[in-house]
């Protein structure tokens, strides 16, 4: 490993040492650095890699955030078989105190309902229209306004602090974040770096979660 992230930057004493435990850690559960890329460790598998990198990135530096973020690549591997893995996954490391985060470009999905739990082996947030609507009721884009048919939508953050959560197409979110189409609904990057820099208690889950009930509580007005 080097104190340094993938932008060159110097990385400090106090990160670094919390980036060897967390190597320490992936080294246990299989993981090896990459011989050409520092900071970025591989776990090799049957059906694809899992990634660990904590060479940074320029929405979460590595000095602000010292968690891994983990990724995959699985070939033809449906999304949400690749979702259950790295959720799997992180689950495992964050056992043995290596807690790792996720990139909000990733796609949630992990073939789980998360209005009933019911295992859907499918993409997408719900295993039902009728799920879907108990959640959110009927609503439109939040960014282009158009209808979200079901299955094409997920949920985004337009801030964390206090958290405020819509529902937008697929293809509106990739536009938010790597546009300026819809820079109203980005989310400040220092409210990103805060987010994914929280204790395990806190997660995106947790916030999902709450989000979820609010929307039931507002069914069928969205505000």
């Amino acid at each position: 490993m080097i104190p340094f992230d993938k932008f060159r930057k110097s990385i400090d004493r106090q990160t670094f040492d919390k980036m060897c435990m967390n190597a320490k850690i992936l080294q246990e559960h299989g993981y090896r650095e990459d011989r050409w890329k520092q900071n970025l460790f591989v776990k090799e598998t049957k059906i694809g890699n899992i990634y660990a990198d904590m060479r940074g990135t320029k929405e979460v530096p590595i000095s602000e955030c010292s968690e891994p973020l983990v990724w995959g690549l699985f070939g033809d591997l449906p999304i949400w078989k690749q979702g259950r893995i790295i959720k799997e996954e992180k689950q495992q490391l964050e056992k043995s105190g290596c807690t790792c985060r996720e990139s909000f470009y990733s796609d949630p999905t992990d073939g789980f309902c998360i209005m009933c739990n019911k295992d859907f082996h499918a993409e997408g947030e719900f295993c039902s229209v009728k799920c879907e609507k108990e959640c959110y009721g009927d609503e439109d884009c939040y960014a282009c306004y158009k209808e979200i048919d079901f299955g094409e939508d997920v949920s985004h953050h337009v801030t964390y602090f206090p958290e405020n959560v819509v529902r937008v197409h697929r293809s509106c979110h990739n536009l938010i974040h790597k546009t300026d189409k819809y820079p109203h609904l980005r989310p400040p990057k220092e409210e990103i770096i805060r987010f994914y820099h929280k204790p395990k208690k806190i997660l995106k889950k947790k916030f999902r979660v709450k989000k979820m009930k609010e929307h039931q509580a507002l069914i069928p007005t969205f505000t």
